[in-house]
């Protein structure tokens, strides 16, 4: 596998995207969902958020403690399940779930679909990336016009390369390998599913700076 296809200051250490890094806690259990042609506020309907309570946000330089998110400082509220901050970058809205509770959301059935799904409803493409500290470290839910084009996770990415289409292992390959202490030489890091979903996104180039510069919508969810 060759080096990660990001630029130099776009990934941290352990290999995660540094924008990610910055917004979440120390020990992260959250999910950013990414989505096309959805304006902030779109997104944030969309994933269930009440948008009377939304606000516009400026972050913080840093966080309140080690297990706050940015997004949680600056909503200065610790009773919610979640704190979600939203902005839109290029074609892309991202939204930041600082507890991992957007994880699902109803649908006109009154059943559940997953957050992904829902989002990719609007005709374009939705992913969902997720970090655990209660399950694999990290997960990948990729949609396209309401269906499901990839879910997998860092425990069953690198096993199921061969039957994935073509894009998504050239995605994979893009994303590369950061080596890690814990790890065999060569075998797949756990933030490898993260890079993938940047990559199917084409944001591997994406910021602190570029997520602070934009517009940003802050709410408390649950």
């Amino acid at each position: 596998m060759p080096e990660p296809a990001f630029p130099a200051a776009a990934l941290d250490p352990e290999g995660r995207p540094a924008w990610i890094t910055e917004l979440g806690a120390e020990d992260p259990h959250q999910i950013v969902h990414l989505v096309r042609d959805l304006q902030p506020r779109e997104a944030l309907e969309a994933l269930g958020a009440r948008l009377a309570h939304a606000r516009p946000c400026t972050l913080p330089e840093e966080r309140a403690d080690e297990h706050s998110s940015l997004p949680r400082t600056a909503l200065g509220e610790t009773d919610c399940a979640s704190a979600l901050l939203a902005g839109r970058i290029g074609g892309w809205t991202f939204v930041f779930d600082d507890a991992g509770h957007t994880d699902s959301v109803s649908n006109e059935q009154g059943g559940l679909e997953s957050a992904a799904l829902a989002l990719s409803r609007t005709g374009g493409a939705a992913l969902s990336l997720a970090h655990n500290f209660d399950g694999p470290c990290c997960g990948l839910e990729f949609a396209e016009d309401g269906a499901e084009v990839l879910w997998t996770n860092s425990d069953d990415l690198e096993g199921s390369l061969p039957e994935l289409p073509d894009r998504i292992r050239e995605a994979v390959a893009a994303a590369g390998i950061v080596e890690q202490d814990h790890l065999d030489p060569g075998e797949l890091d756990e933030e490898a599913v993260i890079r993938t979903g940047c990559v199917l996104a084409g944001i591997t180039g994406w910021t602190s700076a570029d997520v602070r510069a934009a517009e940003l919508v802050l709410v408390p969810f649950g």
